[in-house]
């Protein structure tokens, strides 16, 4: 009896490291490089860079209407990750996005670049408004292209911070901006269409604004407004 008592002990501790390494190891191996897991609303890919990239809406939430990024770090089995951007494609032709809201007004975080990959949110036909207010922006050519339908003819783009840069054919479609910021990035040919119903931009950098919106093909300007200052 003792033989086998002390035989089901050993079997029974062999068993509970092996959960525990188990355990460990996937602690591990889900901060590797193309590890993907859920944090609330979204769905995160590790980079080589130990960093993360957002790919989708998470599993539980699946399709939402509104993409909110307020925070640029995620921890994970206590480890905090920063999310560089938004994958290439990421939420292309989604057809439930009516809002997408990067950063929050009047924080500019720090000086790491966010990225919005090419194509991320082309074809998302009930989008009506873009919020971004990261400062370091980067956004990629195409990347809210083809989101005018028939039954979504306004098309609203603010920024609110500091060197956003918007690549080539980004916001073609988009009739209603607004620039409440000193200075920004370059602009892409063709970002924009080339007439914009209102432009909002604060009266100190009108000049400057406006002539790289001419430089990148906007030909008509039908009304333009002081924009709201932000702190």
């Amino acid at each position: 009896m003792k033989k086998i008592l002390a035989g089901l002990f050993i079997v029974f501790t062999a068993l509970a490291v092996m959960h525990t390494e188990g355990y460990a190891k996937s602690d591990r191996e889900s901060l590797s490089e193309g590890a993907i897991f859920d944090d609330g609303d979204l769905k995160y890919e590790v980079t080589k860079q130990s960093t993360l990239e957002v790919i989708g809406f998470s599993d539980a939430v699946k399709n939402k209407e509104s993409l909110i990024i307020s925070s640029f770090e995620v921890s994970k089995n206590g480890k905090m990750l920063h999310v560089t951007g938004i994958r290439e494609a990421a939420f292309q032709w989604n057809q439930s996005i009516t809002g997408v809201y990067i950063g929050t007004i009047g924080n500019k975080y720090d000086d790491r670049i966010f990225s919005i990959g090419r194509n991320a949110f082309r074809g998302c036909k009930s989008l009506n408004t873009v919020s971004i207010f990261k400062t370091n922006t980067g956004i990629s050519e195409n990347a809210f292209a083809d989101c005018r339908s028939k039954n979504n003819n306004e098309l609203t783009l603010k920024i609110a911070a500091e060197n956003v840069s918007v690549g080539a054919g980004v916001f073609t479609g988009f009739n209603n901006l607004e620039f409440s910021c000193k200075t920004i990035g370059t602009i892409g040919k063709a970002a924009f269409d080339n007439s914009i119903s209102n432009l909002g931009v604060w009266s100190d950098y009108e000049r400057s604004i406006t002539d790289k919106l001419t430089k990148s093909g906007v030909s008509v300007i039908q009304n333009t407004y002081e924009a709201t200052r932000y702190k």
